[in-house]
């Protein structure tokens, strides 16, 4: 069902807890099997690779490829560095998230957070989880025991 068609009584409402292990696996996996968020992370990777590039030039007026190796050097070690930084992130209580045609809904703890449908990016459907990526690239992860047609379908 479409969102814009979506009515407030048809709304989910979901609760589940990750833990750090799997906000990380559930990125890594998200990355294998998302085009779009993929992109969406690589696009960060180039643009602070490209950051450091136009900084060092700025700073000695010229271009070496040393520069040029340590500029690849902050792309790449994000890549790397973000599932770690993920597992200390990683928001661990449990989470209540509610879909309805007006967005999603979030709360963790004290925290309440509402997104209306323009700032959700990609929704997919991975092997283990639904992924809800927002246009500022924080996405949840819910995990498929939470929907249970998913279940069935994933068990058979």
């Amino acid at each position: 069902m479409s969102p814009d068609k979506m009515v407030e009584e048809h709304a989910i409402t979901v609760e589940y807890a990750l833990t750090r292990g799997e906000v990380a696996g559930g990125l890594l996996r998200s990355l294998a099997q998302s085009p779009k968020y993929r992109g969406k992370i690589l696009l960060y990777s180039v643009g602070i690779g490209v950051f450091t590039l136009l900084y060092r030039a700025a700073l000695t007026r010229s271009v070496t490829p040393g520069d040029v190796m340590i500029a690849v050097g902050y792309g790449v070690g994000f890549l790397l560095v973000l599932p770690l930084g993920l597992c200390f992130r990683a928001k661990t209580a449990k989470r209540t998230l509610k879909v309805s045609r007006s967005g999603i809904r979030t709360e963790i703890g004290r925290s309440r957070e509402q997104y209306a449908w323009k700032k959700v990016g990609e929704v997919t459907d991975t092997r283990q989880f639904i992924l809800i990526a927002l246009t500022n690239g924080n996405a949840f992860l819910i995990p498929h025991q939470h929907f249970p047609a998913l279940s069935s379908e994933s068990n058979s």
